[in-house]
């Protein structure tokens, strides 16, 4: 839990850094480079994970590397902030919700679809209408397979879970006659 929470308050700061959507593009991707150029295989991920190394020499090698790379100025202080804090392990889970922070800074809510089969385009279509009725401003979904579901959606906003699968369904079922 406190990782999540560090993870947010970490990404939050980068996104208020940011200006306008090509700011936010731009930085985005040099900063999935950048962590695939420090996490990827290779000695400089080896040295960076290892405890014998300490981690003034860790940001010294990684500022001499993003510099000599032109690395935009926030996500090389972004970089060098995770590494002085101890905290560069949280680098993929803020690249992961980079995109929900910066949705919630321009008013757009993130939505999370699983279901069972891939969805036509007119599924998508009715969704995105449907939740944005309900929601009263935009909608971002992203889509994902999950064969569990057996049939039927699952839709996932921040904490809130809207279980529409067969599978949901099934358990809510078990539950009632258990209960009996």
């Amino acid at each position: 839990m406190k990782k999540k929470v560090l993870t947010r308050r970490y990404g939050q700061g980068l996104i208020n850094a940011l200006r306008d959507e090509p700011d936010y593009q731009k930085v985005r991707a040099e900063l999935s480079e950048t962590a695939a150029l420090l996490r990827g295989p290779g000695a400089l991920s080896v040295f960076l994970a290892s405890p014998f190394h300490a981690r003034s020499a860790k940001m010294r090698v990684v500022s001499e590397v993003l510099e000599k790379a032109g690395s935009d100025a926030r996500v090389r202080n972004f970089i060098r902030l995770l590494l002085e804090k101890g905290r560069f392990e949280l680098l993929p889970g803020v690249l992961d919700l980079l995109p929900e922070l910066w949705n919630d800074r321009m008013g757009v809510v993130t939505v999370e679809v699983a279901s069972a089969a891939p969805l036509s385009e007119t599924q998508k279509g009715d969704l995105k209408a449907a939740l944005e009725s309900r929601e009263g401003r935009p909608v971002s979904l992203s889509y994902r397979l999950d064969p569990e579901l057996v049939g039927g959606l699952s839709i996932r906003k921040g904490n809130e879970i809207m279980d529409l699968s067969l599978r949901g369904r099934l358990a809510r079922l078990q539950d009632l006659l258990a209960g009996d």
